[in-house]
């Protein structure tokens, strides 16, 4: 029985000033590479921090390519990282305070952020359902437009879903939507409210997707998908053996 890695579970959030610099740190000195998004646009970049300053509670973050992304950030002055130290998934937003330049080199003084989403990835055993017919699942936001996808993967924790067009940029990482509906083959239809642990807006080489978590769901909702997944995987195990 494969075990996978399942982003959708909740992370600590770390809100102590010397553990935020900890962390921050550790990201400098680890060289960790940044996948930077932008409020409001479907813009990403790459950036490191290149220099932190303890004392004063700043640092300094490498200038975004392409231009598009280095003027979005100009005008909006607030930005969402995201890195990897070891396994462990770090999330945070901060501010622009400065721009210094210097020659051809630009880069951004920032303030140290008031919290860190710091996510020990738990292991949760996750059902691939590429492999089956269709499991349609529907999302619905607070202004009642239905986005339509159909269900990649599911887990006790959450799930991931595949849509055909590109997302809305109001879809942000920690976005709760209170509905999502889906149907188990052959049996409930489940609705549940979610929390979004991973996004991609684009279509690209694969297909617009999400990850999320299920949150503030009720035992009887609960257990449906913890049964669901067992079903699934008996399923997959029989079909390997066959092969």
């Amino acid at each position: 029985m494969a075990e996978y890695s399942d982003s959708a579970n909740a992370p600590e959030i770390i809100s102590d000033h010397a553990r935020i610099i900890s962390v921050i740190g550790r990201l400098y000195q680890g060289r960790v590479a940044l996948t930077i998004t932008l409020p409001d646009s479907k813009i990403r970049s790459k950036s490191m921090i290149l220099d932190l300053d303890q004392d004063t509670g700043r640092f300094l973050l490498n200038k975004l390519q392409p231009d598009s992304a280095h003027d979005k950030f100009l005008e909006s002055k607030i930005f969402y990282a995201f890195g990897q130290i070891k396994g462990v998934e770090i999330r945070f937003s901060s501010r622009l305070i400065d721009v210094l330049t210097e020659g051809e080199d630009t880069y951004y003084k920032i303030t140290i952020p008031d919290k860190i989403d710091y996510h020990q990835r738990r292991a949760f055993h996750r059902v691939s359902l590429s492999h089956l017919d269709t499991i349609p699942v529907t999302l619905i936001l607070e202004n009642g437009t239905s986005l339509e996808g159909q269900m990649d993967d599911i887990s006790a924790g959450g799930l991931s879903i595949l849509f055909p067009n590109d997302l809305p940029a109001s879809l942000q990482y920690g976005k709760i939507i209170k509905q999502c509906v889906f149907r188990i083959p052959d049996g409930d239809q489940i609705e549940c409210e979610v929390q979004l642990r991973f996004i991609n807006h684009h279509h690209g080489t694969s297909l617009p997707k999400i990850g999320a978590q299920f949150v503030n769901i009720e035992k009887p909702v609960q257990k449906l998908i913890q049964r669901f997944v067992m079903v699934m995987d008996r399923q997959l195990a029989k079909e390997s053996s066959a092969n």
